[in-house]
């Protein structure tokens, strides 16, 4: 399980709106002067973060707690964002190359066309996917650290 620290700051039903305790990585290495997504985030600024974590605890606003995510919902969420848009990009331009190359003027226009039709659907299919399973990708608070109330 994979954890970080937190803040409550709202509560939401059964729900929490965490505010992670960690600013976020750039400008906090060594190698922050010299790095071109720290000079961005110095550029736009940083944002802070909240998340929605269930709260199976009862967590209150102000409580110091800590959220953990199963590494198997981190990895199914990451590959479901990005390898169904590829395949779907893939297996768009093989179709419309095969099927459309002549309508299209050619197997290169028709794999364009299709590759953006692809992409366009794989992303389609990868949010109405992610929001028919997005309870499985929330993170839970497991416990509240001692000391915050």
């Amino acid at each position: 399980m994979i954890e970080e620290n937190g803040v409550v700051v709202d509560l939401k039903g059964e729900w929490a709106v965490v505010e992670p305790a960690s600013s976020g990585g750039c400008s906090s290495c060594s190698a922050s002067g010299g790095c071109g997504t720290a000079s961005l985030a110095r550029f736009f600024g940083q944002r802070t973060q909240q998340h929605y974590a269930h709260n199976p605890i009862n967590a209150k606003p102000g409580d110091q707690v800590v959220m953990g995510l199963e590494e198997k919902a981190l990895l199914t969420s990451s590959l479901m964002m990005y390898l169904v848009p590829l395949l779907a990009m893939i297996m768009g331009a093989i179709f419309f190359s095969q099927w459309f190359a002549e309508s299209l003027q050619g197997q290169d226009a028709a794999a364009l066309v299709g590759s953006v039709v692809g992409l366009t659907s794989g992303l389609g299919l990868a949010k109405f996917l992610s929001l028919r399973m997005r309870e499985r990708f929330y993170p839970i608070i497991t416990r509240i650290l001692p000391g915050s109330r």
